[in-house]
């Protein structure tokens, strides 16, 4: 949503508008980890690779839940999001809502 934001609203292209918010959330990312690391002595590998093990019935249940939701989104606008992902102008002139479609996806 960050990078069509910035796509929509200024003159920089989606490429220039993905590197900004990849290293932006990066480098969140790295300060975030740093500062709990101070705190808690948390070993890095716990937030990259979680653990299996700890997953509980109920978060299991949670994912397959919005699995289907996506599945569900996803069989529903297939034909529209299709000739979006292809031909956007051609979208906008058929009628689509394509700023609507970008962000719902």
């Amino acid at each position: 949503m960050a990078i069509a934001a910035i796509k929509t609203r200024s003159p920089i292209k989606e490429d220039a508008a993905m590197g900004i918010i990849f290293s932006a959330f990066f480098a969140l990312g790295v300060t975030l980890i740093t500062v709990i690391q101070k705190d808690n002595k948390i070993d890095l590998n716990h937030f990259i690779f979680g653990n299996i093990l700890g997953v509980t019935r109920d978060e299991v249940r949670d994912t397959a839940i919005i699995a289907a939701i996506v599945l569900i989104v996803v069989f529903l606008l297939y034909k529209e999001l299709l000739f979006y992902t292809f031909d956007p102008l051609g979208a906008q002139s058929a009628g689509l809502q394509v700023n609507r479609l970008n962000f719902d996806s």
